[in-house]
């Protein structure tokens, strides 16, 4: 007897057939994007570690011997939870937290390590390579640093156990996910089949009362009822949908609420580099009297270097200075981000004319401060040597180079105290006191300061 499936058969297969297709496409992209995600986190907080582990060498003075640089690649390897090799610009291993002190100069030469080359060529190397050792996948990543015998480099290694972990995870919930799926279908096709089996015993008591009373009128309210049933989950569906999109706009309005607020020059772009949204922020701070929406940023801001950093299709982040010109010309950071997902970027503008301005003013400042500084204590010096070669036995003399030692001693107190007074002032502690001052006696107090 040749089988023939039934509504709930059919809607069960299809279910059955729509949950497996969608779970093992949706299970072969989320595992393909979660591993890149998890690779693309290692790799970056690897890279940060090994630039800060190069840069902490070179302007660290490291003894350059086996020793020491073994001592410090075990130390640095507990810090970073990774393997650390240190190695020098022939490829010898001057240290490695996995191998012993007394094994380093039969270790094997690492000069033509994929990771190793490009960190010379580019400044950093990555390499995937499978351990026979650990039975896993091992990334390498490798930055180069400047030491006393030319140009080394710091590599770090760490095993994807933890990437191949949460992909396992990940599939074990894409099987339970299925197989709650399937039982969902079965009671969903159940369901399913019994409403519309009800739904078609309706419409043919309808028909026979039609055909057989001419008076539809009794089936007629049964089915008013069924149908009136489904109108009303329509309307319930349509005052969700009404509901959500409501939701929808409100979400939208405080997002645009916050970007308003924010002190910030804030600006979204497409894949095109055109301009997506732009708060009032970057509106002020580019002195613009129309939003650009829709234009391409290099018409908003005429700034080749920003425009070359936002359309570098491998950048993730980035940071660039540059000047605003205008009737007041601006310093400006620009820090522009990708958005993997919708393929495009935001940019954040950040006036830093003041505080550049600022670190200008206190890099001159603390630099007349130590010549300042130098003077009284060259004087004090200067007169404490001379009595000190014979001076003091002449009372006269001696005399008058001590006045002088008191003087600057004095003058050096008092420059400490101001030091101090402009302290207070950047706390934001110390108060103005204004009175009237004797220029006279200020300038004959400098010039006599000057001639001792």
């Amino acid at each position: 007897m040749k089988f023939k499936p039934g509504i709930r058969s059919r809607l069960f297969l299809i279910s059955f057939l729509i949950i497996i297709v969608m779970a093992l496409v949706s299970g072969a992209y989320l595992e393909t994007e979660l591993r890149t995600w998890l690779e693309t986190r290692i790799r970056t907080e690897l890279l940060r570690e090994a630039a800060t582990i190069a840069r902490f060498i070179e302007f660290s003075e490291i003894a350059d011997s086996y020793e020491v640089y073994d001592n410090l690649a075990d130390s640095l390897s507990v810090d970073t939870s990774a393997r650390v090799t240190i190695i020098g610009q022939d490829g010898s291993v001057l240290g490695d937290s996995d191998i012993n002190l007394d094994q380093l100069a039969s270790s094997e030469n690492h000069s033509d390590r994929p990771e190793v080359i490009e960190a010379h060529r580019t400044g950093s190397g990555i390499s995937k390579r499978y351990s026979m050792t650990l039975r896993t996948e091992m990334l390498y990543l490798a930055v180069p640093f400047q030491g006393e015998k030319g140009q080394g480099v710091v590599r770090l290694a760490v095993p994807l156990s933890e990437v191949e972990q949460a992909v396992g995870r990940l599939r074990a919930m894409i099987a339970v996910a299925i197989l709650v799926g399937i039982a969902v279908a079965a009671v969903m096709s159940a369901i399913a089949s019994h409403m519309m089996s009800s739904t078609l015993k309706a419409l043919i008591d309808y028909a026979k009362s039609l055909v057989e009373t001419g008076s539809g009128s009794a089936i007629a309210f049964r089915s008013q009822d069924e149908i009136a049933g489904l109108a009303g989950s329509i309307r319930k569906l349509g005052d969700d949908l009404e509901k959500v999109v409501a939701e929808l706009g409100l979400q939208r309005d405080n997002l645009q609420a916050v970007l308003e607020s924010i002190s910030d020059a804030v600006i979204a772009l497409d894949a095109n580099h055109k301009i997506t949204l732009m708060n009032s922020s970057a509106m002020k701070l580019l002195e613009l009297l129309k939003n650009p929406v829709g234009r391409n940023i290099i018409e908003a801001i005429r700034v080749p270097a920003l425009f070359e950093l936002v359309r570098n299709p491998g950048h993730e982040t980035g940071m660039i200075e540059f000047d605003l010109p205008g009737p007041v010309p601006k310093r400006i950071l620009a820090h522009v981000t990708a958005q993997q997902v919708r393929r495009g970027s935001v940019i954040v503008l950040r006036d830093i004319t003041r505080m550049r301005q600022l670190e200008n003013a206190r890099r001159d400042f603390f630099a007349n401060a130590s010549h300042e500084l130098r003077t009284p204590v060259g004087i004090i010096q200067a007169n404490a040597e001379t009595l000190s070669s014979g001076a003091i036995d002449d009372p006269e003399k001696s005399k008058e180079f001590l006045d002088a030692i008191y003087r600057n001693s004095k003058r050096l107190t008092a420059l400490i105290d101001d030091l101090l007074q402009i302290s207070k002032i950047e706390e934001g502690r110390y108060k103005l006191n204004i009175e009237p001052v004797n220029i006279r006696k200020v300038a004959d107090h400098a010039v006599a300061t000057i001639a001792t």
